[in-house]
């Protein structure tokens, strides 16, 4: 790989940072701008790992008054750093201030919500407009956002479809532990797995009411629900209230590294969101991880998932129809097994991390020899 010196602008707390980073640090030097998080917020992420790997951290103001000063911090952090290229991730405040440098090449990624629902705010669509506008290419993960991008005015050929991919090697069927969720619920009965977490916009509130009418027809199961989120305590009083505490073990977020082995030793996967920009990371390394996957029908989803063949899709807010498939798939072992392995061949051929990145890579490389 050619040498180059790369500054981001992105969400220290995201996996999809870390993971962008990991890929370009050990061959070049990476600079991190982004905010400044407390600890409680940080969660699982530590600021040293980014450090020891080499990363360059800079950090700016989260509140009010001092968030108001950022875009000149950006502009100056930029003009000290100069980089070979300056990426932003996040169309609507880091690719806003990268914009705001005057800075090229300049890149942004938009992530879903940012190119997908903030447009049609009036008090964040001038921000969004404007950094896709300044930019010199733009990356999506999803056909809708890619649609969303191009109906704001952009040309086709700025935009790259370049999804977050699975790192296929750690998320296999060949990591799952049978030990692992038995120790968690006490029994050796299938699992459905939801690691979305407890925002609204993954509406935990669906898959918490999915669960009482799945067990009137398949009793003999288990729920593995995952991640954090304001509406936790409530969606914990919820499940309290329709007296299916006893078969949810609500296990907090579970950091990226160790979440192979929960998803391998899982029978199905479910996701109740609201939106997606293209397809929701844990979806396909759920698929990757050799399950059949319950989604919504949004996003990319359909052109990814297939009733009947690797899984099912289903409206929003439709407890039922979620309980219908989970019980579907529970009472069908050989369904749900060939579904799994056809989920699998899908991810290795068509969602490797390794092959996105060095798509990206590919195109690092074009701008800064232009740049040059």
């Amino acid at each position: 790989m050619m040498q180059m010196r790369i500054c981001f602008l992105a969400d220290i707390r995201s996996i999809h940072t870390k993971r962008w980073i990991d890929f370009f640090v050990p061959n070049n030097e990476i600079h991190l701008i982004t905010l400044n998080f407390s600890p409680d917020e940080m969660g699982n992420v530590c600021l040293d790992d980014y450090i020891k790997s080499g990363v360059k951290i800079h950090i700016l103001p989260k509140t009010f008054p001092g968030i108001l000063l950022n875009t000149l911090r950006v502009r100056n952090l930029v003009r000290r750093i100069q980089p070979d290229l300056l990426h932003a991730h996040f169309v609507t405040h880091y690719g806003y201030w990268g914009a705001r440098t005057g800075f090229h090449p300049f890149i942004v990624s938009g992530w879903g919500d940012d190119v997908l629902i903030h447009p049609k705010k009036p008090g964040l669509s001038y921000l969004v407009k404007y950094a896709l506008q300044c930019a010199d290419l733009i990356t999506c993960d999803g056909e809708n956002s890619f649609q969303a991008i191009m109906h704001l005015g952009i040309a086709r050929e700025k935009i790259h479809l370049i999804t977050h991919g699975v790192d296929t090697r750690k998320f296999s069927p060949d990591v799952c532990d049978p030990g692992l969720l038995p120790g968690l619920f006490g029994n050796t009965w299938p699992v459905v797995t939801c690691i979305r977490g407890f925002k609204p916009i993954y509406d935990p509130e669906t898959v918490i009411r999915a669960i009482p009418l799945a067990l009137v027809s398949t009793p003999e199961i288990n729920f593995l629900v995952a991640g954090k989120g304001y509406e936790e305590n409530r969606m914990r009083k919820l499940a309290d209230d329709l007296g299916v505490s006893r078969r949810i073990f609500f296990c907090g977020p579970i950091p990226h590294e160790k979440l192979p082995p929960y998803l391998a030793s899982s029978d199905v996967y479910l996701s109740a969101s609201l939106s997606d920009g293209g397809v929701a990371v844990s979806t396909f390394e759920a698929m990757a991880s050799g399950l059949p996957v319950i989604v919504t029908d949004v996003g990319d989803n359909r052109l990814w998932v297939h009733n009947n063949k690797n899984g099912f899709i289903v409206p929003v807010h439709q407890p039922a129809q979620i309980a219908e498939k989970i019980a579907y798939l529970i009472r069908n072992p050989g369904f749900r097994e060939a579904s799994g392995r056809t989920n699998r061949v899908l991810v290795e051929e068509k969602q490797d991390y390794n092959k996105e990145m060095e798509k990206v890579h590919r195109l690092y490389r074009d701008l800064a020899e232009v740049r040059e």
